[in-house]
């Protein structure tokens, strides 16, 4: 797990300076404690002192037509010599690479490799078995990887670039194109150095925002600044961007089988057993974030097999005394003493949050308002602080094997949407069972259907269309025209209606696609990163996905039970009391923390102080917000503002 960067020039215009690439590295430092370094290709004379406070040993040089800058921040996790350092070059100096990530099997690949003649400097670096699989698999080594990477590999023979990124978008790669000049980085705050990108907000994506709580498809916060989507890649040859191209697809890479539930059970704990083993490959202490659910109790479960050390299990929670809230600690201390875990509580109260909440802001490195970053970065700098350098979290299962108690009751208006026409179908829903959410919940769907859009976009939906468009101010309605926040989904629903698959792969299929690699691993990914942790996902490993992928619709949540075929699988591994109680998620008691905060007042200024500057919000909505103390809403608003006003305050684009 690192934090890479890199400047190319295109146009062989000489413009492009070894002092941005230095600016953009430290503004992401806490992605590499361990080590950094530079590549410089090209001719950089009379442009001062760039090198700060660096080391001459952190720099390398060669000569070339093109100017090429590569930067690496390294967090040592496989093969913690400084033979396995960044930017690193094959054994023949053929190619160049910086990588964020981890090949998980990478010793195997690697005997492959020796066996077709390559030859290793390194011990066991999986960096420079990429490099390796790339110059003798070319573009399809990305088949053989199973792993979460976003990585650029040069070609100096040839005058290419060769830029991926994993297939669940574990990993984050951002880019911007400036004066004929490519950027890109782990972190957006990078592209934000000065002399690179502008700081113009994208109306587009605050927009879809409200709904979704992040950013979905290639865009970002920032006009101008794009994501590589996840399970894509492109090229750069001679100076020239080519378009990306997809080379993993859910949908097209499983097919749904039928078998026996013995038959699923079975081959669902031997995949997941393979995933967990892989992700206790490193040379550090690896440990595991446990909440007590089944998803982190799986884990630890697994983990446990795999070693006679006592695994280091951390939970958190809010204190009971917060009304109406009550914390997961009894589950989670009951699961590791099951294991025999080497177990850490961490419990926050109002001072904590408070404390934390501009660092966890700030960390977000763009808004994302799943409120679930706050205890990911807290446990993350306790598990650094008791020697732990990565973390297991539960990240796909619901998403994998219809874990939500919404989706069967999306799933049950879907059937009624099918079978009944449309002029009808609301008197139908008033006689619906869930009489108490007709005047909400399927008012909203209701309302999709009726525009032609189906019922279920994402499992994280906060405010529709009508409301978003309350919130904002006039003058922004009336010189934007807005779209559907459903059109960033749009070709995701039309390739799930061509495989004329079940619903619940639908919603299996956006989220996948959408929702955890932009909203559950992006929160991940910043929050374990800012305390140098490398979070990893044993429920995302691409073949366990395929397989879950595989299996038919309706058993995965049998009789109405969410996520019932993983839990039958784990009967005699996991308590029953552990499988079978009611799903709560981690709840943040966020009207509490934040109105009853003695920082309230600064909250609210920095909203108002963001809207201020840019005018976006109809202030008497703000103001109905603040009075009616609506926790969700003011979270979502005041961690776009804080970010904003953040970039602005410590002057990353001057």
């Amino acid at each position: 797990m690192c934090g890479i960067a890199g400047i190319i020039s295109l146009e062989n215009n000489n413009n492009i300076s070894p002092k941005s690439l230095v600016e953009m590295c430290d503004a992401m430092s806490h992605r590499g404690p361990d080590g950094e370094g530079y590549l410089i290709a090209g001719d950089f004379e009379n442009q001062g002192n760039w090198h700060g406070k660096k080391t001459p040993e952190q720099f390398k040089y060669i000569s070339n037509n093109r100017q090429v800058l590569l930067g690496h921040l390294r967090l040592s996790i496989i093969d913690l010599s400084p033979s396995a350092n960044q930017p690193m070059a094959d054994y023949n100096g053929d190619y160049w690479i910086v990588f964020n990530g981890e090949i998980y099997n990478h010793i195997e690949l690697r005997e492959e490799l020796e066996n077709a003649g390559y030859k290793f400097k390194t011990d066991h670096s999986d960096t420079e078995m990429i490099l390796n699989a790339y110059d003798f698999w070319g573009k399809e080594c990305l088949q053989k990887f199973n792993g979460m990477f976003a990585f650029s590999i040069w070609d100096k023979r040839n005058d290419s670039f060769f830029i991926a990124r994993d297939r669940l978008g574990i990993k984050p790669f951002y880019f911007t194109i400036q004066d004929g000049v490519f950027y890109f980085a782990s972190e957006l705050r990078a592209l934000l150095v000065e002399k690179i990108t502008e700081v113009k907000l994208n109306i587009d994506s605050v927009y879809n925002y409200l709904t979704y709580l992040t950013i979905p498809g290639n865009e970002t916060m920032i006009e101008g600044i794009e994501k590589l989507k996840p399970g894509h890649y492109f090229e750069i040859k001679q100076g020239k961007i080519l378009e990306p191209v997809q080379y993993w697809d859910i949908l097209k890479v499983s097919q749904v089988k039928k078998r026996s539930e013995e038959e699923i059970k079975k081959e669902l704990l031997l995949q997941f057993e393979k995933a967990a083993s892989r992700r206790m490959l490193a040379d550090v202490e690896v440990g595991v974030l446990l909440s007590g659910g089944i998803d982190s109790s799986a884990n630890l479960a697994m983990l446990s097999k795999f070693t006679n050390k006592k695994i280091k299990a951390f939970s958190i929670g809010f204190s009971n005394e917060i009304p109406n809230y009550e914390n997961e600690f009894f589950y989670a201390r009951k699961v590791a003493k099951k294991f025999n875990a080497d177990y850490f509580e961490i419990e926050i109260d109002q001072a904590t949050f408070t404390n934390e909440l501009v660092n966890i802001l700030r960390n977000q490195d763009e808004p994302n308002a799943d409120t679930a970053n706050i205890p990911i970065y807290l446990i993350s700098k306790k598990a650094k602080e008791e020697g732990v350098t990565v973390l297991l979290g539960g990240e796909g299962s619901d998403e994998l094997l219809v874990g939500y108690g919404n989706w069967i009751r999306i799933f049950d208006y879907y059937r009624l949407v099918e079978s009944t026409p449309l002029k009808y179908l609301a008197g139908v829903l008033k006689k619906f069972n869930y009489k108490s959410w007709y005047n909400n919940t399927y008012k909203r769907w209701l309302n999709k259907t009726s525009y032609g859009e189906t019922a279920f976009w994402s499992s994280n939906e906060i405010l529709n269309e009508r409301e978003k468009k309350n919130l904002l101010n006039q003058h922004v309605k009336k010189s934007h025209t807005f779209t559907s926040s459903f059109e960033p989904l749009e070709g995701l629903f039309k390739n799930y209606k061509s495989s004329k698959r079940h619903y619940y792969d639908w919603m299996s299929y956006s989220d996948i696609s959408f929702r955890l690699p932009e909203l559950l691993l992006a929160r991940l990914d910043r929050m374990t990163m800012a305390a140098s942790i490398e979070g990893r996902v044993p429920f995302l490993d691409h073949e366990f996905v395929e397989f879950c992928m595989s299996i038919e619709a309706d058993k995965k949540a049998d009789n109405n039970e969410s996520k019932s075929i993983l839990k039958k699988a784990l009967e005699g591994i996991l308590p029953n009391d552990i499988l079978y109680r009611q799903k709560k998620g981690f709840v943040v008691p966020m009207k509490n923390l934040l109105f009853e905060s003695d920082q309230f007042e600064l909250f609210v200024n920095e909203i108002k102080s963001f809207n201020s500057k840019l005018n976006l919000f109809d202030d008497q909505s703000i103001n109905d917000i603040i009075n009616k103390k609506d926790g969700k809403l003011f979270w979502i608003i005041l961690s776009l503002s804080m970010w904003y006003n953040n970039i602005l305050k410590n002057k990353i684009k001057k």
